[in-house]
C-alpha cells in the first residue's frame, strides 16, 4: 500500500491515502487539492471509503452544511453558524451516506433532489424496480413495477 500523504490547507491537516478504501469522489477531490494547498481554503470532509460526509465543516470559518454524500453539491439552506450547533440533513442524504457505506451488489441507493428530498421516482438500479415515493420520507407510495422509463407520479 503506497504511502499515506499529509495535506496542509489552513488550520486542517488532512491525511490522505491513495489507496483503493479511499478512492471515491470526495478522496479524488482532496488529491486534487494537494497540488495547491492555500491556507484558509475549504477542504472537504471524507468517509473512509472516499465519498463525502454528509456534514462538512470549514475550519476557517466555522460554518457547517449538508451535502450530497455522492457528489459533495451543498444542500441549500442547511448552513449553520459557527456556535450554533449541527445541521439536521435531509432523510434522502443521510439514508444515501448509510447506503454508500455498504458494499453489498444490489443495494437501493435513494435518489435524492438538489434540495436534499427524495425524487418522486425512486429505483433499484440493481433490479431495476421502480415505484412513486414520498419527497419527505422516502416512503413507497405505488407498488414496484419494472421500469421501462414511462413511470410517472404525482
Amino acid at each position: 500500500m503506497p504511502a499515506p500523504r499529509t495535506l496542509l490547507l489552513g488550520i486542517t491537516t488532512l491525511l490522505l491515502t491513495t489507496s483503493a478504501q479511499a478512492s471515491g469522489p470526495c478522496a479524488k477531490a482532496l488529491e486534487a487539492l494537494s497540488d495547491q494547498p492555500m491556507p484558509g481554503r475549504f477542504a472537504p470532509q471524507c468517509t473512509e471509503k472516499g465519498d463525502y460526509k454528509v456534514v462538512q465543516f470549514h475550519g476557517s470559518t466555522g460554518y457547517s452544511w449538508c451535502v450530497n454524500p455522492s457528489t459533495g453539491v451543498k444542500i441549500e439552506g442547511t448552513d449553520v453558524a459557527p456556535g450554533k450547533g449541527t445541521p439536521t440533513c435531509p432523510a434522502c442524504v443521510e439514508q444515501l451516506a448509510s447506503s454508500l457505506e455498504k458494499t453489498l451488489p444490489g443495494v437501493y441507493r435513494p435518489q435524492c433532489s438538489a434540495q436534499g428530498h427524495f425524487k418522486k421516482v425512486q429505483q433499484n438500479a440493481a433490479t431495476g424496480m421502480a415505484w412513486c415515493a414520498d419527497p419527505k420520507t422516502g416512503k413507497k407510495l405505488t407498488t414496484p413495477v419494472r421500469n421501462d422509463g414511462k413511470l410517472t407520479c404525482p
